[in-house]
């Protein structure tokens, strides 16, 4: 038995217990939590505690107790971890990107004020893709939002929470300009998706409003699609976070040659 495995031993029979009754395994004081990096520590009831108590079940659900390992979605969730960090930490080291301005789009649960990012992507003003993946979370899809997307919390299982990389989304964001379309919402969703007291420091830009004044001449919603036909952009994938992304890039790159006054 390896220095691991022993580390978990007074753990494996709340463990076994657990997953006999199919609810989280809780300790005399707190919730027992397995970690990315599979340590084991106890969460005394704290927020965080409570509201990642769906991980904690997915996680536990996913250690052989008789093997002392782990095996399943934490290892493909690792790896997601993994490559989006690496490819932010790629983006960053080349100082020709220093001053360029990113565009950022999320498919989401719903539009409500506990709702979280199941996808985000993140590209550049050149189109380069830095963000491209979907995220678990730890509350239930609203099935008139799953309509839409067609992203199930079936399809989220393999994938990290937010959480697990809003550090790595925070570095490649904060002092940057930023275009979103409508993007009080992806803001509010970012921080939604966030734990507590995290806060990014980017500049947003709203593409939908510049659209709005620009293209309809007035104040009414204008949706991307509609944007889109208005500026002659294609958007052959509505609702996937990387099509929005680009599609956004490229709504804004024809404004601005409409009018040399767009930022």
């Amino acid at each position: 038995m390896n220095i691991f495995s022993l580390l978990l031993k007074p753990f494996t029979d709340r463990i076994e217990a657990w997953k006999d009754r199919h609810e989280p395994a809780r300790s005399a004081n707190g919730w027992l939590i397995i970690t990315h990096d599979g340590v084991a520590y106890t969460d005394y009831s704290s927020p965080a505690a409570q509201s990642r108590q769906k991980y904690l079940i997915e996680n536990l659900a996913a250690f052989d107790t008789k093997t002392q390992s782990f095996k399943g979605y934490y290892i493909q969730r690792r790896s997601h971890i993994d490559q989006i960090r690496q490819q932010i930490n790629e983006y960053l080291a080349n100082p020709a990107n220093a001053s360029k301005m990113l565009y950022l789009d999320t498919e989401t649960t719903g539009l409500g004020n506990t709702d979280q990012a199941i996808s985000i992507a993140i590209i550049d003003e050149d189109l380069t893709v830095i963000v491209d993946t979907r995220l678990m979370t730890t509350v239930d899809i609203n099935p008139e939002a799953q309509k839409i997307h067609k992203i199930s919390k079936g399809d989220l299982l393999e994938y990290p929470y937010f959480v697990d990389i809003e550090h790595d989304i925070k570095r490649l964001l904060d002092g940057r300009q930023v275009g979103i379309y409508n993007a009080d919402f992806d803001t509010r969703i970012l921080r939604q998706s966030a734990s507590y007291g995290m806060t990014f420091n980017f500049k947003p830009f709203c593409v939908m409003k510049e659209a709005m004044m620009l293209l309809t001449k007035n104040d009414r919603w204008l949706k991307l699609v509609d944007a889109c036909k208005l500026t002659g952009v294609t958007l052959d994938n509505a609702h996937d976070a990387l099509a929005d992304a680009i599609a956004t890039a490229k709504v804004h790159a024809v404004m601005k040659e409409m009018d040399e006054h767009i930022f």
